[in-house]
């Protein structure tokens, strides 16, 4: 199961791109009120890519630095769930009744922080508007942000 995640992300990284190795143009990402489930993981995997694009590297560097980000979301996601997948990295502890959405968003944000350091305002700002969006309690919020920052 391992493998085949692996590759269903690696084969929608390369659709994002061109055969000269260029990423495609991607429409900018748009603030959405409330993105849940996928619709999370797709959100900040577009930013991954717009950041990418916003700093002279070669595309393959962002395609790698997308593909780590989704391995912490699906990590993060995977522990609120339970899930009965084996994570890539960790499998923090979670307790019941933590936002999925919200471990996604942190986990996608440390990466961020920490693959970009030159764009800390551009990804302050999006975790901000992403986080604000999480339809769920302040509690169940909280709970996942512990979860995606470990």
């Amino acid at each position: 199961m391992k493998r085949t995640l692996f590759f269903g992300i690696l084969v929608a990284v390369l659709m994002t791109s061109a055969p000269n190795g260029q990423l495609t143009a991607q429409a900018p990402v748009t603030t959405v009120s409330a993105l849940t489930g996928p619709a999370v993981l797709d959100d900040w995997g577009n930013r991954f890519t717009s950041l990418g694009a916003s700093v002279p590297e070669d595309a393959l560097r962002t395609r790698v630095r997308t593909t780590i980000v989704q391995l912490a979301m699906f990590d993060a996601v995977n522990a609120v769930l339970d899930g009965p997948y084996r994570p890539f990295a960790s499998k923090p502890f979670s307790v019941p009744g933590a936002s999925p959405e919200a471990a996604a968003i942190r986990a996608a944000y440390i990466v961020a922080l920490t693959e970009f350091p030159t764009q800390t305002a551009t990804i302050h700002s999006a975790y901000n508007t992403s986080i604000a969006g999480v339809l769920a309690s302040p509690k169940a919020i909280a709970d996942g942000i512990v979860v995606g920052e470990a």
